[in-house]
């Protein structure tokens, strides 16, 4: 039925066209690609950024002989506007940036007007959001920190010594993470972390082209267990393990931006909590983290 609505030489042209993108595809594939995901960014640098992201939160606390009571907290972020790198550190990634917004919401509701200016800057132990001249509040900057992340000024590691590897790699190919260096960034950031509990894998899941260039459409996934995030001295540990997901659209050029980025994260983490007269509360979270970014050249 569909063919008899198709001439016969369009249907000739159209299974043409598609044996020459299946064969040009093939042979992209056959090919090997060097594998660089930490791309350096200096200070005076530009680029577009469209971003949103969401957390979200689930704890269910539980009093032996009461219902469990459940609290769930969701945050939603969306921005778009022009970066400008402000300082990097000795590996090459952004600090400090500032963002001129075309719009930045949060929970569907402005944070700001167009063309005001969103400042971000990495100081080590926490991260400072300046909107419109002002310091943002703790809900808005673990808002913020969800599409506009910087690096810390004293960090050692970049991505390639985490997730890369130094074998070119053909489509589909696969090379496992690097433990050690994970364990211990995120030990520095104060979740207690052995190499040993860190499993992850990398890929180079596609090879396409935009533009007549090859893009390399790179994904992470780790899965972290024994993790111990910093409790209260009346809280005692159950478990914590953490999975993260994360993917890029990278040019096989090594010297240009990222075209794209998403990255979603899942902690969960079992505790129980010392009450008064020998009551403990055990409690259950689960902590959800997404953010998906576009990237692109600053408009002249």
């Amino acid at each position: 039925m569909l063919i008899s609505l198709v001439s016969r030489p369009c249907l000739f042209q159209c299974l043409l066209v598609a044996v020459s993108v299946l064969a040009a595809t093939a042979v992209v594939s056959a090919q090997e690609h060097k594998i660089k995901i930490h791309r350096p960014v200096k200070v005076g640098d530009t680029y577009t950024l469209s971003a949103r992201g969401s957390c979200e939160t689930q704890a269910i606390l539980t009093l032996a002989g009461s219902p469990p009571n459940t609290q769930e907290q969701k945050n939603e972020i969306e921005i778009e506007g022009t970066i400008t790198v402000l300082a990097v550190n000795v590996q090459g990634n952004a600090t400090k940036v500032s963002c001129i917004a075309d719009k930045c919401l949060l929970n569907d509701k402005p944070l700001c007007n167009p063309g005001d200016s969103i400042v971000a800057e990495n100081l080590g132990t926490k991260s400072k959001y300046t909107v419109k001249g002002e310091v943002a509040d703790e809900p808005t900057t673990k808002a913020l920190s969800i599409v506009m992340d910087t690096a810390d000024p004293e960090s050692k590691t970049d991505d390639d010594a985490s997730f890369g590897t130094d074998q070119p790699q053909k489509a589909e190919g696969t090379w496992p993470v690097h433990p050690e260096p994970i364990a211990q960034e995120l030990t520095r950031r104060g979740l207690t972390v052995k190499g040993e509990n860190v499993k992850g894998t990398g890929k180079l899941a596609a090879v396409t082209q935009v533009d007549g260039n090859d893009v390399l459409t790179v994904v992470v996934d780790i899965s972290i267990e024994g993790v111990k995030p910093p409790l209260p001295p009346t809280a005692t540990l159950e478990s914590c393990s953490v999975t993260t997901h994360m993917s890029g659209e990278l040019p096989a050029d090594a010297g240009a931006r990222p075209l794209s980025q998403s990255v979603s994260m899942e902690m969960k983490m079992r505790a129980n909590i010392a009450g008064e007269n020998n009551q403990n509360v055990a409690l259950s979270t689960i902590y959800a983290q997404k953010a998906e970014k576009t990237f692109g050249p600053a408009k002249k």
